[in-house]
């Protein structure tokens, strides 16, 4: 598949990206004929097509006041593995620079003072161009001459990116207080609007019953008081998204730290449970789970939902990139699952 840079969609470049520490775009691209299977992810990694050349950016460095035109000094082109995939220019935060990281597979959109990794913010975006500081140095991102060939790893969900890019909204913003079917990691960072709160803690209580209290369901974070950017997260800005363990067997299950989960130690009926209480709500806009947990919670909503509860709520098994299900991969989703709440 192929697609110009510059014919990215406007909703597309206005995408947020939604994970966790190193989220990364989920797996999977969508065509006019339907989306990708698995097999077909790995035989044939999609491709961006290169456009021309974008302007240098450059620094203009005042000159004494001698009527002339400063002189224009470039700035170095970044050395760190990331690829503009493109741009919508605008005034401030209206400004958005799709980005993918090659080291950890991340597509994500970045505003003007977003952070893309340590050490490294977007200052400006222009068209076809991003100034980036890093570590106090200016350097610029240009679109490549060359072909950008995407991972089978990296993928876009279109249909989640207009509620993607709602406006943070924390003016009512509440804490999560302590209670006694679960534990919170970070009280400083579990700041929500009332209804996520509501709806959690609803959740929560319904699970609960469901599987006596125990073990207990283990809270990351959700966002800081007054919203907004908060790495390493790209995401968590409006008090709609939460992180929560999977629910484990044995020892690790009373393990505040989220552990990776996996065929060995994953409760497939405890952690379907908490899923479903969630998705009970009626509220949830999708939740990330890693592919390979979904494989793992499939027989199991099979058994016991049906295939047409499966099919309906699964992206499993279409591939890593299909555009279906409120259950998506994403990369980074091993050892915990996140939830966004709708408004």
């Amino acid at each position: 598949m192929s697609v110009a840079r510059r014919g990215l969609s406007a909703s597309l470049v206005s995408l947020l990206v939604v994970g966790c520490p190193s989220h990364p775009v989920p797996d999977g691209v969508a065509t006019d004929t339907g989306p990708l299977s698995e097999a077909e992810a790995e035989a044939a990694p999609a491709t961006i097509e290169p456009s021309s050349p974008p302007p240098t950016v450059a620094d203009a460095t005042p000159t004494e006041d001698d009527g002339e035109t400063p002189e224009r000094v470039p700035w170095p082109p970044t050395e760190l593995p990331l690829s503009l995939m493109a741009t919508l220019a605008g005034e401030g935060g209206d400004a958005r620079a799709t980005i993918r990281d090659g080291d950890s597979g991340t597509v994500a959109t970045y505003r003007p003072g977003d952070k893309i990794r340590d050490g490294v913010h977007v200052l400006a975006v222009e068209d076809g161009v991003v100034e980036l500081e890093r570590d106090g140095e200016v350097e610029y991102l240009s679109m490549s001459s060359g072909t950008l060939e995407l991972s089978a790893t990296d993928a876009f969900y279109p249909d989640l990116a207009d509620d993607l890019a709602l406006p943070d909204d924390m003016s009512d913003a509440i804490v999560l207080p302590e209670g006694v079917e679960y534990t919170i990691k970070t009280a400083g960072t579990a700041w929500g609007t009332p209804r996520t709160i509501g709806r959690l803690r609803d959740a929560i209580r319904a699970y609960a019953r469901s599987t006596d209290g125990e073990p207990k369901v283990h809270i990351g974070d959700l966002s800081l008081r007054e919203g907004g950017l908060f790495p390493p997260h790209v995401s968590h800005r409006g008090g709609r998204d939460v992180d929560i363990g999977y629910v484990l067997t044995g020892p690790q299950a009373d393990d505040r730290r989220f552990i990776s989960a996996h065929a060995g130690n994953l409760d497939v009926e405890r952690t379907w449970a908490l899923l479903s209480a969630l998705l009970d709500t009626k509220a949830v806009k999708y939740v990330f789970v890693d592919y390979d947990i979904q494989r793992l919670l499939y027989d199991h909503v099979v058994t016991t939902e049906g295939g047409a509860v499966a099919d309906r709520l699964l992206q499993f098994p279409r591939g890593r990139r299909a555009s279906h299900g409120v259950l998506r991969h994403w990369k980074g989703h091993r050892n915990h699952f996140h939830v966004r709440f709708e408004r």
